[in-house]
């Protein structure tokens, strides 16, 4: 090819015959061009290098790099240039203008080519590292990557080509995507939401928006509706979880919001994730994703209006992680259950605690209350007959009973205990189980069982030197309602001093241990041993480790310091 610059000019003229003379009316300014011609002198050389694009993102402002031999010396101010064009279809520059760099560089919008025009001379070099900084990476995905060629013109004429490998294939760019509501979400129920997009780049018109329900949604409505961001927008659900918008134009700047009904899904908890993609109109090229957009948190489907799971009851005994005791369920069904004559055929309440729960060791005992007649007999512990436990499972299914109406949004109080006395074992580790309830009327509900911590006891502290100011030992003699497990790391005991009653100063937030942060540590001396046994034993190495966490800011006398007893075995009771 034959590279030549030269100047152009428009001029609009009308010819006027009565006076035989040419009038002009509009003139354009002279304007540089560079163009080619065929004059075939080189043949492209492949070469085995990729051409970077950092980051190599659908749309992002990058740095693209590229390296080739020089073989001859260009001057600037001259015809002397260097031309990169994609050779691979569908990739564009993005934007005209210069991009100023040791040279600068022109790109040509909605071509495939950008001009580097010299503003310094370049010797022949190898190898010559032309850098474009300010790049605009290709408006979609384009798979496999894109082929780049550099021509290199001296005084018009082309004296070498080369052709590079593929670059590596862009990544789509993010979209930003919220949805409301994001409370009060029930399971099983039908939901409309409202979701809201803000994608990197623009959608071309007549693309295509897919958003991706979690799969545990069901029954998405077809009457979809984009509300804002696209004009004339079709809006179809696809495969019950999958929604697709669609033949519409977009207006540059404005958020796009769509509106849709579903029913949420029968299990509680948080969800999987909504994911969400752009493509083109031609082709269906990818061009932004989320596949991380957001979650909603499903509560339970039985309407609960007052919960109350592992009520602590002091007869027989604190009911705490590690012990026995009764179970009270405060519930407020959503459909009416029935009783019935015929054995096994009556409405059954499900309750799954899980197989780390364990059933009393005699008969388990369910009852139900009803607090509008529970000043009657007919009201109060009205027995089930029907009260089993599955221990492969962990679930306890209940009858319903005769004397009680079940009926809709009535309010009942479920009782699970034990005719010895020692009740329901639940697991010592303290914190919130999820208990699934479920009855025949397809409702489900999961709700936070709240298993708190056993309480020492006994618990006697002996300080052995009472002089203020002074160093001291310190015995502390405990009694735990259960075991300290072990663990991976070992057991740990946390012991709090109070440094300030409300009245006066009582230790100081460092023990007087010289530690200046929050939160810093330092080891200190600790032993122990089980009464009239044998002594604490490590989990790992020869001893058990003490350290103090100063867990006062400096300046604050109202939290307490704590001294960390770890990597113990398991103690039992």
């Amino acid at each position: 090819e034959m590279c030549i610059r030269d100047r152009m000019q428009i001029v609009h003229k009308s010819y006027n015959a009565p006076s035989n003379k040419w009038v002009t009316f509009q003139r354009m300014p002279p304007k540089n061009i560079f163009f080619t011609v065929p004059k075939t002198i080189t043949s492209p050389t492949s070469v085995s290098v990729s051409p970077t694009i950092t980051p190599n993102i659908v749309g992002a402002t990058a740095v693209f790099q590229v390296a080739f031999n020089l073989p001859i010396n260009l001057l600037e101010q001259s015809h002397d240039r260097i031309i990169l064009k994609a050779k691979t279809f569908g990739f564009k520059a993005q934007e005209d203008g210069a991009k100023h760099l040791t040279n600068n560089v022109y790109s040509h919008k909605e071509t495939s080519w950008y001009e580097v025009k010299l503003n310094a001379n370049i010797s022949s070099v190898s190898p010559y590292t032309l850098t474009i900084t300010d790049f605009i990476n290709g408006q979609y995905v384009i798979p496999d990557g894109v082929e780049f060629q550099i021509d290199i013109f001296k005084n018009t004429i082309l004296r070498a080509s080369y052709i590079f490998d593929k670059t590596a294939e862009a990544l789509p760019n993010i979209i930003v995507a919220s949805i409301t509501p994001t409370t009060n979400l029930v399971a099983n129920e039908p939901q409309k939401y409202t979701l809201f997009l803000d994608p990197y780049n623009l959608i071309p018109d007549n693309g295509q928006i897919v958003i991706d329900l979690p799969t545990t949604f069901q029954g998405l409505k077809p009457n979809c509706k984009v509300k804002t961001g696209l004009q004339d927008a079709s809006c179809d659900g696809v495969n019950n979880n999958s929604i697709l918008i669609g033949n519409f134009r977009r207006h540059e700047g404005v958020e796009i919001s769509v509106d849709f009904e579903v029913s949420n899904p029968a299990s509680v908890g948080v969800t999987q994730y909504f994911k969400m993609s752009t493509y083109t109109a031609e082709g269906g090229f990818l061009i932004d994703r989320n596949t991380q957009a957001f979650t909603v948190t499903i509560v339970g489907g039985l309407n609960f209006v007052d919960v109350k799971v592992l009520d602590i009851l002091r007869s027989p005994r604190a009911f705490c992680g590690g012990t026995r005791g009764t179970v009270e369920i405060q519930l407020n069904l959503k459909s009416e259950l029935k009783f019935s004559f015929t054995a096994g055929q009556s409405d059954k309440i499900k309750i799954t605690f899980g197989p780390d729960w364990d059933p009393p060791s005699g008969e388990l005992i369910c009852y139900f209350n009803d607090p509008l007649t529970s000043f009657t007999y007919k009201g109060t512990k009205v027995k089930s007959q029907g009260c089993i436990w599955d221990k492969a499972t962990g679930q306890a299914i209940i009858d319903v009973t005769e004397e009680l109406n079940f009926t809709a949004s009535r309010n009942i109080q479920l009782i699970l205990t034990a005719k010895n006395g020692d009740g329901i074992y639940v697991p010592d580790q303290p914190g919130l189980r999820w208990v699934e309830l479920e009855t025949p009327k397809k409702e489900k509900a999961y709700i936070e069982a709240i298993i708190p911590p056993c309480p020492f006891s006994q618990f006697f502290p002996d300080q052995l030197i009472w002089d203020s100011g002074e160093e001291s030992a310190i015995n502390f003699t405990v009694t735990s309602t259960t075991g300290v497990p072990a663990g991976d790391n070992g057991g740990r005991i946390l012991v709090e001093f109070t440094t300030h009653n409300e009245v006066k100063d009582v230790f100081l937030p460092d023990l007087g241990m010289g530690i200046a942060n929050q939160y810093d540590t330092k080891p200190i001396a600790c032993n122990g041993r089980h009464i009239n046994t044998s002594r604490l034993m490590p989990v790992t190495g020869t001893h058990i480790d003490c350290y103090l966490v100063r867990t006062g800011a400096v300046g604050r006398i109202d939290q307490p310091a704590t001294v960390v007893f770890y990597n113990l075995s398991l103690i039992h009771i």
